[in-house]
């Protein structure tokens, strides 16, 4: 679903997921460290405040993305989806190019 036409709790439900990976993949621990908290609080903060904070979020207007996407306005993805489209024939090889969301 594009971002876009998503509601705030799909948001919010995807955003929880897309942490909860990267968590699991950086190790909860490793975090923990960085941000100098015992494991047990890491874990409190992710299993009782998490999902709550993504919802927040989602509701006040943001979304959730890794620090190695872009962001741009909507106006401008728009536009630059029209030209890609209009190159480009095949509309799932610019999904895939355009709308890359992990």
């Amino acid at each position: 679903m594009n971002q876009s036409s998503a509601t705030p709790d799909e948001v919010a439900r995807k955003s929880h997921a897309r942490i909860l990976r990267r968590l699991q993949e950086v190790g909860q621990n490793t975090i923990a460290d960085k941000i100098a908290v015992s494991e047990s609080t890491m874990s409190r903060l992710v299993n009782e405040n998490l999902e709550r904070t993504c919802q927040l979020l989602a509701h006040a207007g943001f979304k959730v993305v890794r620090s190695d996407r872009a962001v741009m306005k909507k106006h401008m993805l728009e536009a630059m989806l029209t030209i890609l489209y209009s190159v480009i024939e095949d509309s799932g090889t610019v999904a895939k190019i355009a709308l890359d969301e992990d």
